[in-house]
This record gives structure tokens, C-alpha cells and sequence, in this order.
């Protein structure tokens, strides 16, 4: 079977279709860091209130978690196939007006549902796979954002080895 390069990127060949992921930018005209991590202490909820990406609900009481890691790993009992909230907040470099603003997973156990500042952005279905969402329209540079992530793990379907978390 010949294979065909689709400049839509997307390759595809005898396994079908498959992503190709934009690298990382390594310069930014008018930038210093144009990309920022959000690994570090976020919070947890293993039996998060409704609506627990809502502004109204405030995660303090949630307990600490190292991102990326996983929740086993860390003491944490998670129910498979019951949703647990993560939450986190990060500044938007002001430099960063008039830029597009992605966010990037390298690995979320599971099923994922995402939320900036409340607002439902996607979902995503898989364990150790990347995925980007923009997200310029749902931040202000200059200011402060949050972000929610409801995962549900699938030990069934996606990994039997999986002690959920956001990977990478």
C-alpha cells in the first residue's frame, strides 16, 4: 500500500490516520519565554463537587498533588471510571497580547474534560497520548487563569497499567 502525506496534518497510511503534532515554539518575535510549564503542586479533589470547574468553587481545602505524577503513586485512592478534578492557576505573560495561547498535555490517564476560567474547552480520550487545545480567546495576558480538569480513568479500555494522573 503506498503511503500518502496529507499536508492537512494529518499522515496516513496502513494504521490509518495519525496527528502530527506542531513542535514546541523555540522563538517568539517580540517574546522572552513563549512557553511557560504547568508542572508543579496543583490540587486534587478525588470526589469533586458539581460544576467543580465554576470560579464559585474554591479549591484550598483540595488536597496537594505533584503535576505531572501519578495519583497512586501519590497516596491517592481513585475510583476507576468515577471523575476526579484537578485545578490550578497560572499567569498569562502580559508580552504575550496578540499571540495565539495553546495549552499542551503530553499524557492524561483516561477519559478528560477541560475548562480555562470556567469555560468548557474539550475533552479527550486516551493515556499517553499529546494533545493541544487554544485557548487565546479564554485568557487575558497579564492576568492570572485557571484551569480544571475532570479525568476519568479507564482501566478497561485504554491501560491496565494505570495509576491515573496527568502524566506528562
Amino acid at each position: 500500500m503506498k503511503k500518502e502525506q496529507n499536508s492537512s496534518s494529518v499522515t496516513t497510511g496502513r494504521s490509518g490516520p495519525r496527528p502530527v503534532l506542531p513542535p514546541l515554539p523555540q522563538r517568539v518575535d517580540g517574546v522572552a519565554n513563549p512557553v511557560i510549564s504547568l508542572n508543579g503542586t496543583w490540587k486534587l479533589n478525588a470526589r469533586p463537587p458539581d460544576a467543580f470547574w465554576s470560579a464559585a468553587i474554591d479549591p484550598a481545602s483540595w488536597s496537594d498533588v505533584a503535576v505531572p505524577g501519578y495519583t497512586a503513586t501519590q497516596g491517592f485512592e481513585i475510583e476507576p471510571d468515577a471523575e476526579y478534578a484537578y485545578r490550578t492557576r497560572f499567569q498569562v505573560p502580559a508580552e504575550w497580547r496578540g499571540q495565539r495561547v495553546w495549552l499542551r498535555f503530553d499524557g492524561v490517564t483516561g477519559a478528560a474534560r477541560l475548562w480555562v476560567n470556567g469555560r468548557y474547552v474539550r475533552d479527550h480520550y486516551g493515556g499517553f497520548t499529546t494533545w493541544y487545545c487554544e485557548i487565546t480567546d479564554l485568557v487575558s495576558p497579564g492576568q492570572e487563569a485557571f484551569l480544571a480538569l475532570g479525568v476519568t480513568d479507564k482501566p478497561r479500555e485504554i491501560c491496565v497499567f494505570n495509576l491515573g494522573g496527568i502524566l506528562r
